[in-house]
């Protein structure tokens, strides 16, 4: 019995903060969460800073696109009613990567990937304890890359040297000169280049080009494995919080047959006790 009550009392202790513990946790809990929506709050910022200081170039009913001096990454979007693609003012200088670029960003929109994107961000805070959201959110990222270069290629809107270039070129840019858009959550970015991990994505996509090679597998099995640990993790955090079954009629039975039991041994019958 004082096993079984282990989870409710943990969760109970968790909830109102009766112990020491318990009080740090639910700390640690509540300002994990408020750095998250800080930092998303700051990307909304930046991101509507970026469209309001940015020159509209083509406007296509809802498809906004439009050149900005502060960005050195193109990117894809969307707002309440309007997409919107953001492009370097520098790549008017290179027409070929222009066209390139924007066709990227389309594809990510005919997927529906900013919906996924900002979907993701949005839920991020809430998932901020989770190491496998974030693998998971990785993977997606990676994926999604790859699927859309695939897709351009394929249909033969680029060649493949061409677009290779295309994602040096952007590399380079990038790495010259700061950019207000680091990688502003809410947006799908033409390439990432935070960290070291994202240069090996940018070398995998540019291989994956360039040898005519279908998507990994690796990638797809890591991204399976950590949705199974994210997915495990939330059902242990949401049958926890649920009321443990009522254990007096066990209890009751079990008092009753413990009762007999000795009240048999104390009349001697031996035969009553077996029964």
């Amino acid at each position: 019995e004082s096993i079984l009550g282990l989870r409710q009392r943990g969760v109970e202790a968790l909830v109102s903060a009766a112990t020491p513990l318990a009080l740090a946790t639910v700390g640690l809990l509540v300002l994990g969460f408020l750095v998250a929506v800080l930092r998303l709050g700051r990307s909304i910022l930046t991101l509507d800073r970026i469209l309001r200081h940015s020159y509209t170039w083509r406007r296509f009913d809802r498809l906004v696109i439009s050149l900005s001096d502060d960005v050195r990454i193109p990117f894809s979007t969307r707002g309440l009613f309007r997409r919107h693609v953001v492009l370097p003012s520098r790549m008017l200088a290179r027409p070929d990567d222009l066209r390139m670029a924007l066709a990227h960003e389309l594809q990510h929109m005919r997927r529906r990937d900013v919906e996924v994107e900002i979907i993701l961000a949005l839920v991020q805070p809430f998932f901020f304890w989770n190491p496998a959201f974030y693998l998971w959110k990785r993977d997606v990222s990676e994926l999604r890359e790859l699927a859309c270069d695939q897709a351009l290629v394929a249909k033969g809107k680029v060649t493949r040297a061409g677009y290779a270039e295309c994602l040096l070129s952007a590399c380079r840019a990038a790495k010259a000169k700061l950019s207000l858009h680091q990688n502003v959550a809410l947006t799908v970015p033409f390439i990432r280049i935070s960290s070291r991990r994202n240069h090996r994505v940018l070398l995998r996509r540019i291989s994956t080009i360039c040898d005519q090679e279908g998507l990994p597998q690796t990638t797809s099995k890591r991204s399976v494995v950590a949705i199974m640990i994210m997915l495990a993790m939330v059902t242990l955090f949401a049958s926890s919080l649920q009321r443990p079954a009522d254990w007096s009629q066990d209890r009751l039975m079990l008092s009753t047959v413990v009762n007999l039991e000795r009240l048999a041994l104390i009349n001697g019958s031996p035969t009553f006790g077996r029964n």
